[in-house]
């Protein structure tokens, strides 16, 4: 077999560009072509007082495809890529327009808590269309908060203690199918369940889905106990909304648990890990209305190795499946029958660990040491980070 020798005849400059980050040129092509940055200009041109500086749709063009790089997470690193003209034209863009770090400061010191709103809709619209792209006849969405944790900038606004006893900020999120579609930046101190900006983020979402879908889609609402809210449990019931809640272990539901006969237990297993299982008719004390109470507890690890009864974790799970007819009228007689078992609900119920990965792909994706000491400042770099993700996930 015959091998060609190639040799080197002479070396001379080009005007071709060269650079490491040649993914973000589709990336940047996807979000020009499906008009994410032409909807953020014109959504926030209002923020632009004369033709000089940084311009909108630049300032989101170089925030989106900074976050997608990833390669530094430093907002001073914005002068160093100003300086490269190979980056320049990856992320489709001349190098005169390229914005200094200083610059990028003062475009997000212009934004207010009145600019949010307008973020998260453009997040959802681009949701809502990858959901008429699958068309999915079920949607499941998991509300829960998320920690963003920073101990070591103390003079940043809104920075405050939060239940996991960090310092930092906590926003709430509604995840589906992986993608985070819908998210309010709160300061740390703020509980996980502000009732009505949780009843307020639901029914935003529930009115547009309708809007888009109509009545004929089933919607499925997960939620942890720091959700365990009449107001909310009454809104998705009343709206003929499935959910599945984790409970609280009140001394009623013992006192019910406890009357369970030997003969009304079943078994529950998932791999090695084994749970005893039994259904309840449930409210609270104020609650006009009784529900589908599911309490498990945890007979084996996942080595399959059984736990003494006094090492058994115990749960309850609330739903209305089953008991709000109304909530599943849409599915198929399959599907009806299928979400009906308590193996399936339980199953969702397990799941919500899942949801959580969005969040930590969030981090991974930008970070949680937010960059500024204002308060707005840090909200839209958190809403572009929220918007990157959605837009690299579809």
């Amino acid at each position: 077999m015959s091998q060609n020798n190639f040799q080197i005849n002479r070396v001379e400059s080009t005007k071709n560009l060269l650079t490491s980050r040649s993914g973000l040129a589709p990336f940047q092509k996807y979000i020009e072509e499906t008009g994410i940055l032409k909807r953020l200009s014109t959504e926030f041109s209002s923020l632009k007082g004369s033709a000089k500086g940084l311009a909108v749709h630049e300032f989101f063009n170089q925030m989106l495809c900074w976050f997608m790089d990833g390669s530094s997470r430093h907002i001073s690193s914005f002068n160093d890529l100003k300086k490269d003209a190979g980056y320049a034209a990856t992320i489709n863009t001349t190098e005169d327009k390229m914005a200094s770090s200083y610059a990028i400061e003062r475009m997000c010191d212009k934004f207010t808590k009145f600019h949010e709103p307008k973020m998260r809709d453009i997040l959802l619209d681009l949701c809502i269309a990858l959901m008429k792209y699958e068309n999915p006849d079920i949607l499941e969405f998991s509300v829960d908060s998320m920690v963003m944790s920073n101990e070591y900038a103390k003079q940043q606004q809104g920075r405050n203690s939060t239940y996991k006893k960090t310092y930092g900020y906590h926003p709430m999120q509604i995840v589906w199918n992986g993608l985070i579609l819908d998210g309010i930046f709160r300061s740390g101190e703020k509980p996980t369940n502000e009732v009505d900006k949780t009843l307020s983020m639901i029914d935003r979402l529930v009115k547009r889905i309708r809007q888009e879908f109509g009545d004929s889609v089933t919607m499925i609402f997960r939620l942890d106990g720091g959700y365990y809210d009449q107001r909310i449990v009454e809104y998705l019931d009343g709206q003929k909304i499935a959910f599945i809640l984790s409970g609280k272990m009140f001394e009623h539901v013992k006192s019910s648990v406890e009357c369970v006969t030997e003969e009304e237990w079943n078994e529950y297993q998932n791999g090695n890990v084994c749970w005893r299982i039994c259904e309840l008719g449930l409210r609270s004390k104020s609650w006009p209305k009784f529900f589908r109470g599911i309490y498990t507890q945890q007979v084996s690890n996942d080595d399959g190795q059984f736990l003494l009864d006094f090492a058994r974790p115990a749960n309850l799970i609330l739903t209305n499946i089953g008991v709000n007819v109304e909530v599943l009228k849409n599915m198929s007689p399959k599907n009806k029958l299928n979400w009906a078992k308590i193996d399936k609900v339980i199953g969702s119920h397990h799941s919500r660990g899942a949801d959580e990965l969005p969040h930590r792909a969030l981090k991974d994706l930008g970070f949680e040491s937010l960059p500024f000491k204002q308060f707005n400042q840090n909200m839209i770099i958190y809403q572009c980070m929220l918007l990157t993700l959605a837009a690299f996930e579809s």
